[in-house]
């Protein structure tokens, strides 16, 4: 269970009438060259750029033992639109930069976030693998 004391601000914007849930996606975050994506495009965080490349998250799945006492959150997907970008595919992209075993974050910010400090940190894993087609990766 998270604790949304530490994120005053989601907090907050949840006891709202209306609320806007944007993900964010940071993939190779360590990095001196992260990629960032969201569903939304503009500048986010001071001056980071943040993509729209058609981004769906999908549920993540947690599981607990309770004789090991080990929990665990499954496997996450996301897809991305592989339409060419500035004449590129992200596919291209990928195959170029070399993503698999590159770190992900995935954070999901509301309307009042301002920086990524302000927004949820829901999923941290590694990038096993990938595939797209034309239209679409995942």
């Amino acid at each position: 269970m998270i604790d949304l004391s530490q994120y005053p601000k989601i907090q907050q914007d949840i006891q709202s009438n209306q609320t806007s849930l944007i993900p964010l996606v940071v993939v190779d975050p360590d990095s001196n060259n992260p990629i960032y994506i969201s569903t939304v495009k503009g500048i986010f965080d001071g001056n980071t750029f943040w993509e729209d490349r058609g981004l769906n998250v999908s549920s993540i799945k947690e599981s607990i033992n309770l004789e090991s006492s080990v929990f665990k959150i499954n496997n996450l997907s996301l897809s991305l639109s592989n339409y060419k970008l500035d004449g590129i595919r992200f596919s291209d992209f990928a195959s170029y930069k070399g993503l698999l075993n590159n770190d992900v974050d995935v954070y999901y910010k509301t309307q009042s976030c301002i920086n990524l400090d302000d927004c949820i940190l829901i999923y941290k894993g590694i990038i096993k693998r990938w595939s797209g087609i034309n239209s679409t990766i995942t």
